[in-house]
């Protein structure tokens, strides 16, 4: 199993925090969330892991190397988003079962559960998704499912109801990546874009443990608090 961290963002909520740092680098509980992310993916045994930058690049391979993190750069002049980042390095990952995830997520989570779910996933589905339960629908990708299969997501919608939210970690098998692959409209965005194509495919993992986007100033002192 191979990791791929999505971490070129701008963090344009954080600022004016994110004026002098790339969002990736912001601590939580005094470390970054790029080194939190790589010490969990490392302790559940994902040794080749890789991360986008592109917003302030040069300081993000700089803490990469100072702290001898064993990842692989996929250095982007122009931010390919999150769909983008993933089509164009598919070779780099077709071949084992790949794990996807938001630098800018916090959770204690150790996922060692989550990667229990896929290996147990039904035959017929091709992605498991990390999910949580959220008072802030309208903030999250609400999933729509039956029998724990994801058959549509409502995207920050207004007035939504549920409260089972795309955590936005996901793990695609080998064959959906290879199933990407044959895409010919290549779009930037793994929910709006990448997803849909697997619906009833996909494998909802629940998870119990508290969960944060951090997007804002409000979520990063909660997540603080966790």
């Amino acid at each position: 199993m191979k990791a791929l961290i999505l971490a070129g963002g701008y963090g344009q909520r954080l600022k004016p925090l994110t004026n002098n740092i790339p969002k990736c680098l912001v601590k939580v509980q005094n470390k970054s969330l790029l080194k939190l992310w790589y010490e969990k993916l490392i302790s559940i045994g994902i040794n080749e892991i890789y991360y986008n930058s592109h917003y302030k690049h040069e300081m993000v391979v700089k803490f990469v190397n100072d702290y001898n993190l064993k990842m692989i750069n996929l250095y982007e002049e122009k931010l390919l988003g999150t769909g983008g980042t993933l089509y164009y390095n598919l070779n780099k990952f077709i071949n084992d079962d790949l794990l996807v995830l938001h630098c800018d997520n916090f959770t204690k989570d150790e996922l060692d559960n989550f990667i229990s779910t896929h290996k147990t996933r039904p035959k017929h589905c091709e992605i498991t998704i990390y999910s949580f339960k959220t008072d802030y629908p309208e903030s999250c990708g609400i999933l729509l499912s039956r029998d724990n299969i994801v058959y549509g997501i409502n995207e920050k919608i207004k007035g939504v109801k549920g409260n089972l939210a795309n955590g936005a970690i996901y793990l695609f098998s080998k064959k959906s990546l290879n199933t990407i692959k044959q895409m010919k409209n290549i779009t930037n965005d793994i929910v709006l874009d990448i997803l849909p194509i697997f619906y009833k495919k996909i494998f909802i993992h629940k998870s119990e443990e508290k969960f944060i986007d951090i997007g804002n100033y409000e979520n990063l002192e909660k997540a603080n608090l966790f």
